[in-house]
C-alpha cells in the first residue's frame, strides 16, 4: 500500500490504518455533499467527518513526535570519563612579609 517501505512495522499498520479511515472520511463526506438532501442530520454528520478528519491527521503527527522523542536509542550509549588531577601543592610555604606601616617584631 501507501509508503510501506518507510519506517517500522508498527509504523506500517498505523499508516494503512489511517489512510483507510481518511480515504473513508473522505468518501462519506464527498457522497454528503454531493447526493444528500439538506437537512440538518447530514450537516451534524458531514461537520463530525471533518472534525475526525483533522483529529485523526493531529494525532498521527503528535504520535509521530512522541514516538521519536521517546524513543530508545538502539546503540550502546558511549560514556566519557574526564581525570581532574589536583593542583599541585607549592614547594615550601612562604610566610609573606608584613604590609608597610605594621610593626615589626
Amino acid at each position: 500500500m501507501f509508503f510501506d517501505r518507510w519506517g517500522s512495522d508498527d509504523w506500517r499498520i498505523r499508516r494503512r490504518i489511517i489512510i483507510l479511515l481518511l480515504l473513508w472520511c473522505v468518501g462519506l463526506v464527498t457522497y454528503i455533499a454531493i447526493y444528500g438532501p439538506p437537512d440538518q442530520l447530514r450537516e451534524a454528520i458531514a461537520t463530525s467527518l471533518i472534525i475526525l478528519i483533522g483529529s485523526i491527521v493531529g494525532s498521527y503527527v503528535f504520535g509521530v513526535i512522541w514516538d521519536n522523542k521517546t524513543k530508545i536509542p538502539s546503540s550502546t550509549t558511549e560514556i566519557k570519563q574526564t581525570v581532574v588531577q589536583p593542583a599541585p601543592a607549592p614547594a615550601s610555604p612562604v610566610d609573606p612579609a608584613p604590609p608597610p606601616g605594621m610593626a615589626e617584631s
